[in-house]
Protein backbone atom coordinates (compact mmCIF):
# COMPACT_ATOMS: atom_id res chain seq x y z
CA UNK A 1 0.00 0.00 0.00
CA UNK A 2 2.77 2.43 0.93
CA UNK A 3 4.52 1.70 -2.38
CA UNK A 4 1.36 2.53 -4.32
CA UNK A 5 0.92 5.82 -2.46
CA UNK A 6 4.56 6.75 -3.13
CA UNK A 7 4.30 5.93 -6.83
CA UNK A 8 1.06 7.87 -7.30
CA UNK A 9 2.43 10.84 -5.34
CA UNK A 10 5.45 10.87 -7.64
CA UNK A 11 3.17 10.88 -10.69
CA UNK A 12 1.26 13.84 -9.28
CA UNK A 13 4.49 15.72 -8.56
CA UNK A 14 5.79 15.18 -12.09
CA UNK A 15 2.46 16.31 -13.55
CA UNK A 16 2.46 19.46 -11.45
CA UNK A 17 6.04 20.33 -12.42
CA UNK A 18 5.21 19.69 -16.07
CA UNK A 19 2.65 22.51 -16.14
CA UNK A 20 4.44 24.96 -18.39
CA UNK A 21 4.63 28.69 -17.95
CA UNK A 22 4.46 31.01 -20.93
CA UNK A 23 8.13 31.37 -21.72
CA UNK A 24 9.36 34.87 -22.50
CA UNK A 25 5.98 36.31 -21.61
CA UNK A 26 3.28 38.50 -23.04
CA UNK A 27 0.80 40.65 -21.21
CA UNK A 28 -2.50 38.74 -21.07
CA UNK A 29 -4.27 40.65 -23.85
CA UNK A 30 -1.47 40.96 -26.39
CA UNK A 31 -3.33 38.78 -28.92
CA UNK A 32 -6.50 40.78 -28.40
CA UNK A 33 -5.22 44.34 -28.37
CA UNK A 34 -5.68 46.93 -31.03
CA UNK A 35 -2.66 48.87 -32.25
CA UNK A 36 -1.04 51.27 -29.80
CA UNK A 37 -2.53 54.72 -30.39
CA UNK A 38 -0.53 56.83 -32.83
CA UNK A 39 -0.54 60.51 -31.89
CA UNK A 40 1.65 61.73 -34.74
CA UNK A 41 4.16 60.65 -37.37
CA UNK A 42 6.83 63.02 -38.65
CA UNK A 43 9.97 63.07 -40.77
CA UNK A 44 13.45 64.07 -39.60
CA UNK A 45 12.56 67.75 -39.96
CA UNK A 46 9.37 67.45 -37.92
CA UNK A 47 7.01 67.60 -40.91
CA UNK A 48 3.87 65.57 -40.34
CA UNK A 49 2.89 62.79 -42.71
CA UNK A 50 -0.65 62.54 -44.04
CA UNK A 51 -3.11 60.14 -42.43
CA UNK A 52 -2.61 56.62 -43.71
CA UNK A 53 1.03 57.06 -44.73
CA UNK A 54 2.28 55.35 -41.56
CA UNK A 55 0.35 52.15 -40.86
CA UNK A 56 0.48 50.29 -37.54
CA UNK A 57 -0.95 46.76 -37.63
CA UNK A 58 -1.29 44.84 -34.32
CA UNK A 59 -0.77 41.09 -34.13
CA UNK A 60 -4.49 40.79 -33.36
CA UNK A 61 -5.22 41.96 -36.92
CA UNK A 62 -2.62 39.79 -38.64
CA UNK A 63 -5.20 37.56 -40.33
CA UNK A 64 -6.74 40.52 -42.14
CA UNK A 65 -3.43 42.18 -43.10
CA UNK A 66 -1.46 41.88 -46.33
CA UNK A 67 0.31 38.54 -46.63
CA UNK A 68 3.81 39.90 -46.02
CA UNK A 69 2.72 41.78 -42.89
CA UNK A 70 0.68 38.83 -41.62
CA UNK A 71 3.53 36.39 -42.11
CA UNK A 72 6.00 38.72 -40.40
CA UNK A 73 3.77 39.31 -37.39
CA UNK A 74 2.97 35.62 -36.94
CA UNK A 75 6.63 34.66 -37.21
CA UNK A 76 7.62 37.36 -34.70
CA UNK A 77 4.92 36.18 -32.30
CA UNK A 78 6.08 32.56 -32.50
CA UNK A 79 9.71 33.55 -31.96
CA UNK A 80 8.85 35.44 -28.78
CA UNK A 81 6.54 32.67 -27.63
CA UNK A 82 9.26 30.04 -28.09
CA UNK A 83 11.95 32.04 -26.28
CA UNK A 84 12.84 30.93 -22.76
CA UNK A 85 13.58 34.58 -22.00
CA UNK A 86 13.89 37.63 -24.21
CA UNK A 87 17.66 37.12 -24.10
CA UNK A 88 17.10 34.37 -26.67
CA UNK A 89 16.03 36.88 -29.28
CA UNK A 90 17.93 39.93 -28.00
CA UNK A 91 21.12 38.68 -26.28
CA UNK A 92 22.18 42.16 -25.13
CA UNK A 93 18.88 42.99 -23.43
CA UNK A 94 20.35 42.51 -19.95
CA UNK A 95 23.13 44.98 -20.70
CA UNK A 96 20.59 47.40 -22.15
CA UNK A 97 18.61 47.32 -18.91
CA UNK A 98 21.74 48.50 -17.09
CA UNK A 99 22.41 51.09 -19.78
CA UNK A 100 19.02 52.73 -19.25
CA UNK A 101 19.32 52.49 -15.46
CA UNK A 102 16.47 50.03 -15.00
CA UNK A 103 16.32 47.87 -11.88
CA UNK A 104 14.30 45.23 -13.73
CA UNK A 105 15.74 41.82 -14.52
CA UNK A 106 15.26 40.06 -17.85
CA UNK A 107 12.80 37.72 -16.12
CA UNK A 108 10.64 40.73 -15.19
CA UNK A 109 10.14 41.73 -18.81
CA UNK A 110 6.99 41.13 -20.83
CA UNK A 111 5.86 42.13 -24.30
CA UNK A 112 2.90 44.50 -23.95
CA UNK A 113 2.48 45.28 -27.67
CA UNK A 114 3.45 43.44 -30.84
CA UNK A 115 2.71 45.21 -34.11
CA UNK A 116 4.01 45.97 -37.59
CA UNK A 117 4.98 49.42 -38.84
CA UNK A 118 4.70 50.00 -42.58
CA UNK A 119 4.83 53.16 -44.66
CA UNK A 120 3.49 54.46 -47.96
CA UNK A 121 3.49 57.70 -49.91
CA UNK A 122 5.86 60.40 -48.65
CA UNK A 123 6.71 58.35 -45.55
CA UNK A 124 8.12 55.61 -47.78
CA UNK A 125 10.51 58.13 -49.32
CA UNK A 126 11.66 59.54 -45.99
CA UNK A 127 14.97 58.46 -44.51
CA UNK A 128 13.42 58.01 -41.08
CA UNK A 129 10.02 58.27 -39.43
CA UNK A 130 9.34 59.30 -35.84
CA UNK A 131 6.08 57.94 -34.47
CA UNK A 132 4.58 59.20 -31.24
CA UNK A 133 2.60 56.49 -29.44
CA UNK A 134 0.30 57.06 -26.49
CA UNK A 135 1.24 54.22 -24.14
CA UNK A 136 0.23 55.78 -20.85
CA UNK A 137 3.60 54.92 -19.33
CA UNK A 138 5.31 57.01 -16.70
CA UNK A 139 8.44 58.75 -17.90
CA UNK A 140 10.58 56.61 -15.60
CA UNK A 141 8.99 53.28 -16.56
CA UNK A 142 11.16 50.61 -18.15
CA UNK A 143 10.54 50.48 -21.89
CA UNK A 144 12.52 48.54 -24.47
CA UNK A 145 11.64 48.66 -28.16
CA UNK A 146 12.56 45.49 -30.07
CA UNK A 147 12.63 45.49 -33.86
CA UNK A 148 12.40 42.26 -35.86
CA UNK A 149 14.29 43.62 -38.85
CA UNK A 150 14.82 40.38 -40.78
CA UNK A 151 13.81 36.74 -40.34
CA UNK A 152 14.68 35.72 -36.79
CA UNK A 153 17.00 38.69 -36.27
CA UNK A 154 16.01 41.29 -33.68
CA UNK A 155 17.61 44.51 -32.57
CA UNK A 156 17.07 46.83 -29.64
CA UNK A 157 16.26 50.30 -30.90
CA UNK A 158 18.88 52.56 -29.25
CA UNK A 159 17.79 54.76 -26.39
CA UNK A 160 18.58 57.92 -28.34
CA UNK A 161 15.77 56.95 -30.72
CA UNK A 162 13.26 56.22 -27.95
CA UNK A 163 12.01 59.21 -25.98
CA UNK A 164 9.54 58.79 -23.12
CA UNK A 165 7.55 61.94 -22.51
CA UNK A 166 5.97 63.28 -19.32
CA UNK A 167 2.45 62.92 -20.76
CA UNK A 168 2.75 59.14 -21.17
CA UNK A 169 3.58 59.24 -24.87
CA UNK A 170 6.68 57.72 -26.43
CA UNK A 171 8.52 58.89 -29.55
CA UNK A 172 10.23 56.12 -31.51
CA UNK A 173 12.34 56.83 -34.59
CA UNK A 174 12.39 54.09 -37.22
CA UNK A 175 14.65 53.81 -40.24
CA UNK A 176 13.27 50.44 -41.37
CA UNK A 177 9.82 48.97 -41.07
CA UNK A 178 8.69 45.53 -39.90
CA UNK A 179 7.43 43.92 -36.65
CA UNK A 180 8.06 45.84 -33.42
CA UNK A 181 7.60 44.80 -29.78
CA UNK A 182 7.19 47.13 -26.82
CA UNK A 183 8.73 45.45 -23.79
CA UNK A 184 7.99 46.61 -20.25
CA UNK A 185 8.61 45.58 -16.65
CA UNK A 186 5.60 43.61 -15.46
CA UNK A 187 6.38 44.68 -11.89
CA UNK A 188 5.92 48.39 -12.53
CA UNK A 189 3.40 48.67 -15.35
CA UNK A 190 -0.18 47.57 -15.88
CA UNK A 191 -1.64 46.58 -19.22
CA UNK A 192 -4.63 48.86 -19.71
CA UNK A 193 -4.97 48.75 -23.49
CA UNK A 194 -8.48 48.02 -24.77
CA UNK A 195 -8.72 44.66 -26.57
CA UNK A 196 -9.65 44.61 -30.24
CA UNK A 197 -13.21 43.40 -30.77
CA UNK A 198 -12.11 41.36 -33.80
CA UNK A 199 -9.25 39.60 -32.08
CA UNK A 200 -9.25 36.00 -30.82
CA UNK A 201 -9.09 35.10 -27.17
CA UNK A 202 -5.67 34.62 -25.64
CA UNK A 203 -5.54 30.96 -24.63
CA UNK A 204 -1.90 30.83 -23.56
CA UNK A 205 -2.52 33.24 -20.70
CA UNK A 206 -5.93 32.09 -19.52
CA UNK A 207 -7.74 29.09 -20.99
CA UNK A 208 -4.68 26.86 -21.24
CA UNK A 209 -3.71 27.62 -17.66
CA UNK A 210 -7.17 26.64 -16.45
CA UNK A 211 -7.08 23.46 -18.52
CA UNK A 212 -3.67 22.50 -17.17
CA UNK A 213 -4.77 22.99 -13.57
CA UNK A 214 -7.97 21.06 -14.28
CA UNK A 215 -5.91 18.26 -15.81
CA UNK A 216 -3.67 17.98 -12.76
CA UNK A 217 -6.71 18.06 -10.50
CA UNK A 218 -8.36 15.28 -12.52
CA UNK A 219 -5.19 13.21 -12.27
CA UNK A 220 -5.21 13.74 -8.52
CA UNK A 221 -8.79 12.55 -8.26
CA UNK A 222 -7.88 9.50 -10.35
CA UNK A 223 -4.98 8.69 -8.04
CA UNK A 224 -7.24 9.08 -5.02
CA UNK A 225 -9.75 6.71 -6.61
CA UNK A 226 -7.04 4.10 -7.22
CA UNK A 227 -5.86 4.33 -3.61
CA UNK A 228 -9.43 4.07 -2.37
CA UNK A 229 -10.04 1.04 -4.53
CA UNK A 230 -6.90 -0.69 -3.23
CA UNK A 231 -7.87 0.05 0.38
CA UNK A 232 -11.38 -1.27 -0.15
CA UNK A 233 -10.05 -4.39 -1.83
CA UNK A 234 -7.74 -5.12 1.09
CA UNK A 235 -10.55 -4.66 3.57
CA UNK A 236 -12.70 -7.17 1.68
CA UNK A 237 -9.87 -9.68 1.63
CA UNK A 238 -9.33 -9.17 5.37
Amino acid sequence: MKKIVIILSAILLVAALAVPSFAAGFTPSVEQKGAPTVVSATDADGNAFADGEVIVTPVSAADSADAAIADGLKAAYEQIKAAATLTDIAPSIGDYLKEIGSEASVEDLVVRDLFDVSVTGAAAESGSVTVRFNLGLSQSATLIVLHNYEGSNWEIIPKDRVKQNADGTVDVTFDSFSPVAFVVDKQETADTTTPSTNAPSSPQTSDNGVLRVAGVAALGLGCAAVIGSVVASKKRKG
